[in-house]
């Protein structure tokens, strides 16, 4: 799949004076500049400082493994659905239901991820 997204690396720096808003950059951009990519938490001050810090570092931290989480979802379906063709038929049910189970879970994240 072509990415129509801001490819990665991505990472993220904190507000200096509250900690509780968070950029996203990529280091690579227009001119070896960073690119931004968006802004977490971007509430007004009153409640951003009710936003538990833990939550909110979570959250760029989540936001910033995107690229990296999209391509290990991306590599992790095509091994699943290249590795079926090799599965003995004495495999356990429960093992394949579970496998397949993951490979729909996979394909509604991705699908997601897509705008699909």
């Amino acid at each position: 799949m072509t990415a129509q997204h801001t490819p990665g690396p991505w990472y993220w720096i904190g507000d200096s004076l509250t900690h509780r808003q968070f950029d996203i950059y990529t280091p690579y951009g227009i001119d070896d500049r960073h690119e931004h990519v968006c802004t977490v938490n971007n509430l007004p001050h009153d409640r951003l400082m009710s936003r538990p810090l833990d939550r909110a570092n979570a959250n760029a931290r989540l936001i910033a493994a995107a690229p990296e989480l999209l391509e290990a979802l991306e590599m992790a379906q095509e091994l699943i659905e290249a590795s079926r063709q090799y599965f003995p038929k004495s495999i356990k049910h429960g093992d394949k239901f579970k496998l397949e189970n993951t490979n729909a879970t996979i394909g509604r994240a991705l699908a997601k991820a897509r705008g699909k």
